[in-house]
C-alpha cells in the first residue's frame, strides 16, 4: 500500500494510471472534492493506493467524507484495507462514499452503525444512434417570464428530492434559474400556458456533460413529458460532446425507467452511507 501523506497530486497522478478513462464519471464524488483539496477550502487527512497484481483500492479522506474505489477487489483484500483505517475517529454524521459493493463489503467486515444516505446508479449515453427521440412533446428553451414559475418548480424540485432536509428559498432558486438561462443550460415542455417541467444540464471536471435535474409536475407525470425532456436536453448535448452522463437514485424506480427508455445504459452503482450513533469502536 502506497500513501500519499505529503504531496496529493502523487495520488491523483497514480489513480489516474489506474482507471477506465472512458469511465472516468464513476468516480465523479472523488474527483469532485479533489478539486476541493487542490482549489478551495476543503481538507484531506488521508490517501493511498492498495494493489496486488489485478486489484487495486483507493481511499481518500476529506473533512467529513471517506471515499473507497477498487477494481478487482476479493474479501481479503478488503480486510486489508479494513485493519489500515482507524475507525473509531470518525463520529455521527460521517460520511463514508464510493463504490457500492465495495463500501457495503467494508461494512459487512466493520460492524459500525450506519445508514444509506443516498443510494445512486450512474449512467451513459454514448452516441445519438442509442439515443431514443419519439416522445413528442414540444421541448423549448425558457423565456425570462417564465422564472417565477421555474422557481417555484425547483424549490418544489428539492423538497421531494431531500424530503425537507434541504429546502431552498424562492430567491435562491430565482437566482440559479437565472444563471441557467443566461447559459443555455435549461429546457422546458409547456402544456397550453403551464410548465409541465423542465431538464438542467451541467460540464462537470471532466470535459463530458451531465445531466442535472429532471422534474415533471405531479399533475403531469407518466404522459410522457419527462422522457421528451431527457430525449432532447441529451441530444443537445450529444452536439458538442461524444457522451452524455447524468445520476439517479436507486430506489426511484420510476425516473431509472425513464433513463433507460431513453437509452441511458447503466454504468456503476454508487452509495454513500452516514454514521448514525456516536461510534467508540
Amino acid at each position: 500500500m502506497r500513501e500519499y501523506d505529503e504531496n496529493i497530486m502523487d495520488f491523483v497522478e497514480d489513480f489516474d494510471k489506474l482507471i477506465d478513462k472512458e469511465n472516468r464519471f464513476k468516480y465523479y464524488f472523488l474527483y469532485h472534492s479533489l478539486n476541493s483539496v487542490l482549489h478551495g477550502p476543503v481538507n484531506y487527512y488521508d490517501a493511498w493506493i492498495y494493489k496486488n497484481e489485478n486489484t487495486w483500492i483507493s481511499g481518500l479522506w476529506v473533512d467529513g467524507h471517506y471515499y473507497f474505489y477498487g477494481k478487482n477487489w476479493k474479501k481479503i483484500d478488503v480486510e486489508k484495507i479494513v485493519d489500515h483505517i482507524d475507525f473509531s475517529i470518525f463520529q455521527n454524521g460521517f460520511h463514508f462514499v464510493g463504490d457500492y459493493k465495495l463500501v457495503n463489503e467494508i461494512f459487512n467486515i466493520k460492524k459500525l452503525d450506519t445508514k444509506d444516505f443516498k443510494n445512486r446508479y450512474f449512467y451513459q449515453l454514448k452516441s445519438k444512434e442509442n439515443l431514443k427521440t419519439d416522445f413528442k412533446h414540444q421541448i423549448e428553451i425558457p423565456k425570462e417570464s417564465d422564472i417565477p414559475e421555474l422557481a417555484e418548480m425547483y424549490q418544489q424540485y428539492f423538497k421531494e428530492e431531500y424530503k425537507g432536509t434541504n429546502n431552498k428559498t424562492l430567491n435562491e432558486m430565482k437566482s440559479s434559474i437565472t444563471k441557467m438561462i443566461e447559459g443555455g443550460n435549461i429546457y422546458i415542455n409547456k402544456l397550453e400556458t403551464e410548465i409541465s417541467g423542465f431538464c438542467t444540464t451541467m460540464f462537470t471536471n471532466s470535459p463530458e456533460p451531465l445531466i442535472g435535474t429532471l422534474y415533471v409536475k405531479e399533475k403531469f407525470r407518466n404522459k410522457n413529458i419527462a422522457k421528451s425532456l431527457l430525449s432532447v436536453t441529451t441530444e443537445k448535448l450529444l452536439e458538442k460532446a461524444k457522451t452524455c452522463y447524468l445520476m439517479t437514485e436507486m430506489e426511484n424506480e420510476p425516473s431509472n425507467k425513464v433513463v433507460e427508455k431513453v437509452g441511458f445504459r447503466n454504468i456503476s452503482n454508487h452509495t454513500d452511507k452516514i454514521i448514525t450513533g456516536a461510534n467508540n469502536v
